[in-house]
């Protein structure tokens, strides 16, 4: 074979694999983001939003949804509905949740409560949550103590009051 046979045939397989990894990842992905249009459409209807923001898939005690978006009146709200409605995670927790921003401590409000406690953590993600039936902002971070540990805080949603924390075994960190 000559070398321009070579290279066509590289660039044949090149353009294959990566033809399969795109279908290997879409065949992965498509049962989240079938679950997450379903939600986004089912909240939108129930929770009578103008629009739809953002919708995240929370897992900790149960699996919840959690979506940002806007009201009818114009306001940023958050809305929290379980994901297996078939298993009630709360009998006392009335789902769909709907808490508007303004009465809630912002993103931005509980990283800088937080980082006047911890100024030397380093933050990975701050998301909105729901810890023991409550709604929370969950923070994920690590510190240098020797060793890099991790750790989950939670705060409460609506007045950014301290919860409680979790600390990663060594083992199970990233």
């Amino acid at each position: 074979m000559t070398v321009q046979r070579w290279v066509t045939l590289a660039v044949i397989c090149g353009i294959a694999i990566v033809a399969a990894v795109f279908i290997y990842y879409r065949y992965v992905q498509l049962p989240y983001w079938s679950d997450e249009a379903k939600i986004r459409t089912e909240t939108k209807e129930a929770a009578q939003l103008d629009s739809v923001s953002k919708a995240t898939k929370y897992v900790w005690e149960h699996t919840y949804w959690i979506i940002e978006g806007v009201d009818g009146e114009g306001e940023d709200v958050y809305i929290w509905t379980q994901a297996d409605k078939d298993k009630p995670a709360y009998d006392t927790l009335m789902l769909p949740l709907v808490i508007k921003a303004s009465e809630s401590v912002s993103k931005s409000d509980i990283k800088d409560i937080f980082k006047q406690a911890k100024p030397d953590a380093d933050i990975k993600r701050i998301q909105p949550g729901m810890l023991n039936g409550e709604p929370v902002w969950e923070i994920y971070y690590s510190r240098d103590e020797h060793t890099t540990k991790y750790y989950y805080e939670f705060y409460r949603f609506r007045d950014g009051s301290y919860v409680t924390e979790y600390a990663l075994p060594a083992k199970y960190a990233p």
